[in-house]
């Protein structure tokens, strides 16, 4: 393992956003020497998660180099109306060390597995469109059994890929997720503009309006002088 390509290669995820703790876990990966790994770094937000995952392989010489990394904005969808109780108890439950618990004894897990199992069964019988186990299992072990799982990531999750190009300045972690943030404001404004069309359209087919105006029968008294009737 070459430390000072270990060291550089800290230097320049430093340079991203990562902290020093990066050294360690970099060298992790190398001593095993492999072609390429993935690692990654999570930055939390107010209302989610960013999630960086970076791609380093190894070049012509034998060292790791960064080649890219991949931005994942990542948004809790909001809790449906009626289920502030139900969404409160899944939160109360340590998941991941429930599911720790079928490999490894965990004390106390069975009290967890008790209370677990009634949530589950509340869950399949209202949260049909999967969103509560989407705000507590995402990204966890538990994240395939979230019913409509691609649709919901596709409603909530940015994801853009970033290029560290040779001899130019990157792009930093923060200005990333600034940008997906971005990104995801103009997603809720075109979502919230389609959604008053689909209404307005809806509204004018129930009321019979057009242009915002009724449509009434024109009488011969509202009509105007015509080429037939002079």
């Amino acid at each position: 393992m070459n430390l000072k390509n270990i060291e550089k290669l800290a230097a320049r995820l430093e340079g991203l956003g990562c902290g020093p703790a990066i050294r360690a876990r970099l060298a992790a990966f190398a001593c095993f020497k492999p072609a390429a790994f993935e690692i990654a770094h999570t930055t939390v937000l107010t209302d989610g998660v960013c999630e960086f995952i970076i791609h380093c392989a190894k070049g012509d010489q034998g060292l790791y180099d960064a080649l890219y990394y991949t931005a994942v904005l990542k948004r809790r969808p909001a809790v449906p109306l009626g289920m502030d109780g139900l969404d409160q108890s899944l939160g109360a439950i340590n998941w991941q060390r429930l599911l720790a618990a079928r490999e490894h004894a965990v004390e106390g897990s069975e009290v967890d597995a008790v209370k677990a199992a009634e949530l589950i069964s509340q869950l399949n019988e209202v949260d049909v469109g999967g969103v509560l186990r989407f705000r507590h299992w995402a990204g966890t072990a538990l994240e395939n059994a979230v019913p409509n799982l691609a649709l919901l990531k596709s409603q909530h999750e940015l994801s853009q890929r970033f290029y560290l190009v040779p001899d130019q300045p990157p792009i930093r972690f923060e200005e990333a997720c600034r940008f997906l943030q971005s990104r995801w404001m103009e997603k809720r404004i075109n979502a919230d503009r389609k959604l008053l069309v689909k209404n307005d359209r809806t509204e004018s087919a129930n009321t019979g309006a057009k242009g915002g105006k009724l449509l009434t029968k024109r009488t011969k008294a509202n009509r105007k002088p015509g080429l037939f009737n002079r």
